[in-house]
């Protein structure tokens, strides 16, 4: 998948992980309430969110995920491998570290950490330009509607 699949739409793209357990579901539901509150010009609007923890964000998990956040066919939600994401990561901007407590065993730290990460949402236009970035995502679904419905005006 690559942006150019979405030219002609405006969209919204950000970096999380499933097993996030503050800002990333805040961010989910504000892209929810956002999709939900664009009413008909959502057709002309695409949401992307990238994993920044591949290993455990498989296929499988993502679609849960999506399915229990109320966003399974609201947004494409996208994993790969970590050498795949880290070159998306980087054209983004995005830092993502696996950060494990000092007290975890080497068995949990396989699994049991959280992802450091930067988790902007960006906007990018009908051609295909980044014009919008909130470093610290919105809430509320109103600032980012807002945005979306001044680039989906720009060339009518």
């Amino acid at each position: 998948m690559s942006l150019s699949s979405f030219k002609g739409k405006v969209v919204g793209l950000t970096f999380i992980y499933t097993s996030c357990p503050d800002a990333c579901p805040l961010t989910t539901q504000t892209l929810g309430m956002a999709y939900d509150a664009l009413e008909a010009d959502v057709t002309k609007t695409a949401f992307l969110a990238i994993t920044v923890d591949p290993e455990r964000d498989t296929v499988e998990q993502v679609y849960r995920y999506s399915e229990q956040m109320g966003m399974l066919h609201k947004w494409a939600f996208l994993t790969g491998t970590r050498q795949e994401l880290e070159a998306v990561w980087r054209n983004y901007h995005v830092a993502a570290e696996k950060e494990t407590s000092h007290e975890a065993s080497a068995q949990s730290v396989a699994t049991e950490y959280l992802v450091g990460h930067s988790a902007p949402v960006y906007l990018i236009d009908r051609e295909g330009k980044l014009r919008v970035v909130s470093a610290t995502p919105p809430l509320v679904p109103q600032p980012l509607v807002h945005d979306i419905r001044l680039l989906l005006k720009e060339g009518r």
